[in-house]
């Protein structure tokens, strides 16, 4: 079964980037309900079948749930938060069907050479 599910998690990436709204902003609404209607029943399926989406953004970075594909400095949130999913993470349970592909924050590197030590 749990091959047949990441086959449907793989459509479902595909209508959300079909339902970008920047790809979307000038085609017909009727196509876009439509495509949002077919997302919808592959979302009925899942959710029968047990299989929950989790959050990532603003989430402590965990290796069981997110595969970190980028790490982006910054001074603005805590080290190791996620900034965004690139892709959304699945599971049944406790049990992780698909981790979330997501952007980590570090703080920014400290130059050891700036300091204005005098000798």
């Amino acid at each position: 079964m749990r091959p047949l599910i990441l086959r449907i998690l793989d459509s479902m990436d595909s209508f959300d980037a079909a339902l970008d709204p920047d790809l979307i902003r000038d085609v017909d609404e009727r196509w876009v309900e439509g495509v949002r209607g077919i997302r919808r029943s592959f979302e009925a399926i899942l959710t029968d079948a047990g299989v929950e989406r989790f959050e990532a953004k603003g989430e402590n970075f965990d290796p069981r749930f997110h595969e970190a594909l980028l790490r982006t400095e910054t001074n603005s949130m805590p080290q190791d938060t996620v900034i965004r999913a690139m892709r959304a993470g699945y599971k049944i349970g406790d049990d992780v069907l698909r981790p979330a592909l997501v952007e980590v924050s570090v703080w920014p590197e400290r130059d050891e050479g700036s300091s204005s030590s005098e000798d």
